[in-house]
């Protein structure tokens, strides 16, 4: 994967839309399927090239782009519960790519989300079954584990339950490819002010 800083400003879109879906499923019982289906085929991308064959356009990750651009640019904003979420969701990729036998789990279970998905297509209750099991049975199992709040009437149901799983198996997709990009905490942590800048410019061009 190129590392460059545009690559990684795309997957910390990708990561903070994925976070953001969570909590509208979990607080509100929100799901916007549009904004959710360039994550899911992320996961059924094992082979990508390049970050375009993992989300296609890019504009299709606006919403996150919008939504880091808020962050970023204003402390008085900031969302907490979010930048909670995208921070534990970074130290899980940490752990995940350090546990060989769950990144082979984690393959063979998205391989075989790959088969219903050309079976049932990318929008079936099916294929997020399918990957709602998929990180319970890897991710879940590791640590830090992710501790999801919101409404008790949305928690409880199969349905929402399934699709947080879902997005918080895509944001750590996306973790993991903002680090193969050359992303790390020390650019979250000294570089805000680029990667705002790279966020508007990647905002700006979606605009055009």
């Amino acid at each position: 994967m190129i590392k460059t800083l545009q690559h990684q400003v795309t997957a910390l879109a990708a990561l903070t839309q994925a976070v953001r879906l969570v909590q509208e499923t979990a607080h509100q019982g929100k799901y916007q399927e549009e904004k959710a289906l360039p994550l899911l085929r992320s996961l059924l991308q094992l082979e990508p090239t390049d970050i375009a064959a993992i989300y296609g356009d890019t504009c299709l990750l606006r919403p996150g782009l919008e939504l880091m651009v808020e962050q970023l640019g204003s402390e008085a904003r900031v969302d907490t519960e979010l930048a909670r979420y995208a921070t534990t969701l970074i130290f899980l990729e940490r752990s995940l790519m350090k546990n060989p036998a769950i990144l082979q789990t984690l393959r063979e279970g998205l391989e075989q989300a790959q088969v219903k998905a050309a079976h049932f297509g990318i929008e079936h209750e099916q294929l997020a079954t399918a990957l709602a099991d998929v990180y319970q049975n890897t991710l879940s199992n590791i640590r830090p584990r992710i501790i999801v709040h919101g409404s008790r009437r949305y928690l409880s149901s199969q349905t929402h339950a399934d699709r947080i799983r879902c997005m918080l198996l895509a944001a750590v997709r996306a973790a993991v490819l903002w680090r193969q990009c050359g992303g790390s905490r020390w650019n979250l942590l000294f570089a805000r002010n680029t990667i705002y800048r790279e966020a508007v410019r990647q905002l700006e061009s979606c605009r055009h």
